[in-house]
């Protein structure tokens, strides 16, 4: 069984903070991202700066002169990377009005949606985004190409709860597992999510499945001490322990400290 290794943090608060503070999070200083870093080709530039932009008639008439919407760059970011990067919707649909590839995996194997609820995409961002990608046919269970990780996986450790929202309503798998046996259940657990677990659960995730460690999402969860919790995670936290009782499912008896 895991030990509590996470005592320390009762909040999804407590890891933005600790995130900001190494400059993870947007706001976190710095200035815009350099196009050219990026994109190194003047053709790819000029795309990437039509799209930082939301010029929505530049990024179709560029495309149309035979602009790569789905080009890479450095670190092979690609074109739809950099419009979530930058956080520019407008240019995000340009470019899927072209024919960039909703499903291309990108710099470090993510797909376009695993990107929009990254920890360096803004909540506001995210929402907005996730909808674009969705209407032009992503698929909310694609996969990192290296992790195996799904969008809502990565959402329930970085994201709001309105973007987890969406991507169940799309259909995301609430037990789609990454190369390690991770399911959602298990990335929120991670994070003291106590009210994203109970979606989960509605949704049909499956309450004993275990990573290819062998824990479930409970030996995470309950590894936070009660005593160290606010009164929301403290509510969610019984939240959690009333749905399993009421579902027959056996209670880690850390749960009750």
């Amino acid at each position: 069984m895991i030990t509590r290794v996470v005592r320390a943090a009762s909040s999804l608060g407590a890891v933005a903070l600790v995130l900001a503070g190494c400059g993870l999070l947007p706001g976190a200083g710095g200035s815009g991202p350099d196009v050219a870093e990026h994109f190194p080709d003047d053709d790819d530039a000029e795309l990437a700066r039509a799209v930082a932009a939301g010029d929505s008639g530049a990024v179709a008439r560029l495309v149309a002169d035979g602009a790569d919407p789905d080009a890479r760059g450095a670190d092979d970011l690609t074109m739809l990377q950099w419009a979530i990067l930058v956080e520019n919707a407008d240019g995000l649909a340009a470019l899927l009005d072209a024919g960039a590839d909703p499903d291309l995996n990108g710099s470090a194997g993510k797909t376009p949606l695993e990107d929009t609820v990254d920890v360096n995409t803004s909540d506001a961002a995210s929402e907005e985004l996730v909808p674009i990608l969705l209407a032009a046919g992503a698929d909310v269970n694609a996969a990192n190409s290296i992790t195996g990780v799904m969008a809502l996986g990565a959402a329930c450790v970085t994201s709001s709860d309105l973007a987890i929202d969406l991507l169940l309503g799309a259909g995301a798998d609430p037990d789609g597992a990454d190369a390690n046996g991770s399911r959602p259940l298990h990335d929120c657990a991670r994070v003291n999510r106590g009210g994203q677990l109970v979606v989960l659960l509605d949704a049909g995730a499956d309450p004993l499945a275990e990573t290819s460690g062998g824990a479930t999402f409970q030996d995470y969860y309950f590894g936070y001490d009660p005593e160290l919790l606010n009164d929301r995670a403290a509510a969610e936290r019984a939240e959690v322990i009333a749905w399993l009782q009421a579902h027959d499912v056996p209670v880690n008896p850390e749960a009750h400290g």
